[in-house]
This record gives C-alpha cells, structure tokens and sequence, in this order.
C-alpha cells in the first residue's frame, strides 16, 4: 500500500517512505508508528495503545516514545510546533491529521480522508 501525505509517500511493502523526491528507509520502530498513526487517524491514539501495539511486550519510556515520536516528525517534515501531520492531544495521545490518499499496486488511487476510520485497507 502506498500513503500519500503532504510531500510524503510511504510504500508499506517495500517499507520506504519518500519525501520530497527523497527516498529514505526509515528506522523499523519510526516506520511502525507512523503506520500505526496513519492506519488510525480517525481518533487520538494513547500513548499507552501505542507502546502496547508499537513494542509489544515491552516497557518503553516516555523518553524513547517521544524520542521516536521526534523521529517521525522529522522524517515527514512536521514538528512539533507546527504540528501540521502529527498533532499530540496534550494528556491523551496523538493523533495523524494530514490528508491521505491510500493506493493499492497496479489498482489506482482511492481517496482516503482523514476522518474514514478503516479505509486504509487495501482496495
């Protein structure tokens, strides 16, 4: 599955993301959590739904999420000042806000907005 966003693509099959012409292989926890944001958007995700899914079986802290957090930030060209892809609920979570278009190999491009939970499956 391929996510456009923003400048960004991300290739979930080939575990890439591209930015702005740039083709990068992002570290495995930085590309799980951005997938996991992107997969789902249509509401704030805990920090703890997120440790539990993300480092399954693991106790993390809150320096490494927010540390991997500023990872993704940084790969997709957000912040957290400007927050314009990645918005953190203060005291709930995070939540993925940029609008994506999901496309599926050799299927075409199926519009996907932010707030249709579920329709990141493929086509």
């Amino acid at each position: 599955m391929l996510y456009r966003f923003a400048d960004c693509v991300l290739d979930t099959q080939l575990y890439t993301l591209e930015r702005a012409g740039q083709r990068t292989r992002p570290a495995p926890k930085v590309f799980e959590v951005l997938c996991y944001l992107i997969e789902h958007r249509d509401r704030v995700v805990s920090k703890q739904e997120l440790c539990d899914q993300v480092w399954e079986g693991l106790a993390i802290s809150d320096a490494t999420l927010e540390s991997c957090l500023r990872a993704v930030r940084t790969a997709i060209g957000d912040s957290g000042q400007a927050q314009r892809i990645i918005q953190t609920q203060r005291g709930y979570g995070y939540r993925f806000v940029a609008d994506v278009t999901g496309e599926t190999s050799g299927s075409g491009t199926a519009e996907v907005s932010s707030a249709s939970p579920g329709s990141l499956a493929p086509l």
